[in-house]
This record gives structure tokens, C-alpha cells and sequence, in this order.
């Protein structure tokens, strides 16, 4: 572990406690991806919603749009 993963902190006893900040950061990216997937989802609902003239402008085929809408919110990609 490098020192930019850990962060040292002094107890009452002085004896330092290391905190692993990996997970933390991990949790975060982990967060991210999912609420990207939650915001990617309600787009997909929305443009579920068009008519297939305005899909095509948008060069989106009503094919995608079910497929995207058939995988599951938590799938992170």
C-alpha cells in the first residue's frame, strides 16, 4: 500500500491507525457508475416515449432503445 492510500490517524494511546482509503475510493466509483446507469435508464425511458421520426433523426433505432431498457439498473458497464 502506498502512502496515498493510507491516511494515519493518533489514537489517545498515541499508536497511529491506518485507514485503507482504496475502498473508499472504490465505493465512490461504484456509486457513480450507478446512479450514470439510473440517469442513462430514464433517458432511455424518455426516448421510449418519441415517435420513430424523431428516433431516426436522432439516428436511435426503437430496437435499442428496448434493448438498452432490458438490462438490468445495477449492470455497470
Amino acid at each position: 500500500m502506498t502512502t496515498q492510500d493510507q491516511v494515519r490517524f493518533t489514537n489517545t494511546k498515541s499508536e497511529p491507525i491506518s485507514l485503507d482509503l482504496s475502498f473508499f475510493a472504490s465505493f465512490k466509483r461504484t456509486l457513480s457508475l450507478l446512479k450514470k446507469n439510473l440517469e442513462d435508464k430514464r433517458a432511455y425511458q424518455n426516448m421510449a416515449q418519441l415517435p420513430d421520426y424523431m428516433l431516426k433523426d436522432m439516428g436511435v433505432g426503437r430496437n435499442e432503445i428496448q434493448t438498452k431498457l432490458e438490462n438490468p439498473w445495477w449492470n455497470i458497464k
